[in-house]
């Protein structure tokens, strides 16, 4: 499958209007950083990424935007369930 094109603002990132507020306001995030931009449209698609950039390229909140809606969308886990995410993280 073709890779989706890449967006250009929050606008058009399939993000909650809560999520992107939040951004505005509290990371103070006007336009959507490069990495955003190429991950956001492949994630919300249910496509899996893996994302190699600097620190502080905004990597972090590229994967952790889609993950918080991707929760908000889930019934409670039953016993046997799960897991909905899963993160891994370097270890320097």
């Amino acid at each position: 499958r073709r890779c989706p094109a890449p967006i250009t603002n929050f606008l058009h990132s399939g993000l909650t209007e809560e999520i992107v507020m939040a951004l505005n306001d509290n990371l103070k995030f006007e336009t959507p950083m490069p990495v955003q931009m190429q991950a956001w449209p492949i994630i919300m698609q249910g496509r899996d990424l893996f994302g190699i950039a600097q620190t502080g390229s905004g990597k972090t909140v590229a994967y952790l935007a889609p993950m918080v809606i991707h929760l908000l969308q889930h019934d409670f886990l039953q016993p046997g369930d799960g897991p909905l995410v899963l993160i891994l993280a370097p270890n320097r």
